[in-house]
């Protein structure tokens, strides 16, 4: 997972993560980012959960 993190780090050119006292805490720019990234994949799971036949 870390090696994921990294390269999504890389790509968007900018650290995720700041440490404090020894702890990985989200930045706040990040975590405005995670948030609309957590928005669309309840869309997506939404639009897959309505697209499937029912069991």
């Amino acid at each position: 997972m870390s090696h994921q993190i990294q390269q999504l780090e890389e790509f968007l050119g900018a650290a995720f993560f700041q440490w404090h006292a020894g702890r990985a805490v989200l930045t706040t720019t990040r975590q405005a980012y995670a948030h609309e990234i957590e928005h669309a994949l309840g869309l997506i799971a939404e639009a897959t959960r309505r697209a499937a036949p029912q069991s």
